[in-house]
């Protein structure tokens, strides 16, 4: 099973390979998968929606269960790169699972799934429009497993505050049944409203010591009460582990 210790072991390798995922976030995905692990979720899958060279796909790879398959979806797929960087991972063990490579717009991706094909961890990083946003989470929420999970990639970038907006309102107006579990270093987490005990005790619980292990000291954060926003974002280090509201910011509740 994946750990924190292969994580670092594999990290040159993955940071090798072309592309904008940088270290603390890819501790963080790293971090969800491995709590998909402790928390026993059922192995439908995974899913990511926007590959381009396969650099957060070879992190995925890693926690692919020998039963599983990833689907790895880019209207620009770089099939030589992919195959090479995943290689360079794997070159002196098995590769688990299976890896399956489909090239085009996320639009038609519907139409190649069984309406029942589920996937516990989807990774959304593909065009970085509005509209595609919201396509991309109707089709996730739509084939993700009762326990999984969706990671949104640039939420809180600077750069595109369009999926920002977007990933809002899209959970306001129509991901009813699904919630905001955590956010940090550009990744929006979301689970299933019924999950959100169950990963939210594991976040409150386990990630800072999970991201220090992958080399990130990261504070906890929820700066509201648990009925305004149920959530917790994650931040570099603020010189402590946790943090709460403004008028009482040395306490966290779980």
């Amino acid at each position: 099973m994946p750990n924190a210790e292969s994580f670092l072991a594999d990290w040159p390798a993955i940071d090798g390979i072309e592309g904008w995922l940088d270290h603390p976030a890819a501790a963080l995905m790293d971090s969800l998968l491995a709590a998909q692990d402790d928390l026993q979720v059922a192995a439908p899958g995974l899913l990511e929606i926007g590959t381009w060279k396969g650099r957060s796909a070879a992190l995925m790879a890693r926690h692919l269960r020998p039963d599983e398959d990833l689907l790895l979806v880019d209207a620009w797929l770089k099939t030589d790169a992919i195959g090479e960087g995943i290689g360079r991972l794997f070159h002196d063990r098995p590769r688990p699972g299976r890896i399956r490579l489909l090239q085009g717009e996320s639009l038609s991706l519907g139409k190649h799934l069984a309406p029942d094909r589920m996937y516990r961890y989807i990774h959304i990083d593909g065009e970085h429009t509005a509209a595609a946003l919201r396509n991309d989470l109707v089709l996730a929420c739509r084939h993700l497993a009762p326990a999984g999970l969706i990671v949104v990639d640039d939420i809180f970038n600077a750069l595109y505050p369009q999926l920002t907006r977007e990933l809002f309102t899209f959970l306001a107006q129509e991901g009813r049944g699904m919630a905001c579990l955590l956010i940090g270093f550009n990744k929006a987490c979301l689970c299933r409203t019924k999950m959100m005990d169950s990963y939210g005790d594991w976040v409150f619980r386990h990630i800072n010591a999970a991201m220090v292990q992958r080399g990130i000291k990261v504070s906890l954060c929820r700066t509201t009460d648990r009925v305004e926003w149920p959530g917790y974002s994650l931040v570099p280090d603020q010189g402590k582990a946790h943090r709460g509201p403004d008028y009482q910011e040395d306490y966290l509740r779980p």
